[in-house]
């Protein structure tokens, strides 16, 4: 893919987890806007963010709200800078890479269905 193409797009997902973050968007509203085109980095991404809109019990607790806010925005910071994610953070969710569900019509319930298959909720 054309390296300008994966700088724009990984800006993109970084200004989109920076509005859920602040609140002026839905994560499932930002995970239907994530670019189609394959990169680790945004697969990375979409998949901390489905992990937010599915721990909404777990962040009842302000300790976890925090910690998982703040690996957001680290996320979003390196995005949106265009650079890679780190290696680390590509890996931990490597599991999930084969059945990418990134495509328009995500729903907060397409996604939890998807997540199931993975983690125990």
């Amino acid at each position: 893919m054309e390296e300008q193409i994966i700088t724009k797009n990984r800006i993109l997902v970084g200004n989109l987890i920076k509005q859920v973050l602040l609140g002026k968007i839905k994560p499932s509203f930002a995970c239907g806007k994530f670019p189609k085109e394959r990169d680790l980095s945004i697969e990375s991404a979409f998949y901390a963010l489905v992990h937010l809109e599915a721990d909404e019990d777990l962040r009842k607790n302000v300790n976890y709200k925090n910690e998982q806010d703040d690996y957001l925005l680290y996320i979003a910071q390196i995005l949106e800078k265009g650079e890679a994610l780190p290696k680390n953070i590509i890996a931990q969710y490597s599991k999930y890479y084969e059945e990418a569900p990134i495509y328009p019509e995500i729903t907060k319930e397409n996604i939890i269905k998807r997540l199931k298959k993975f983690i125990n909720l």
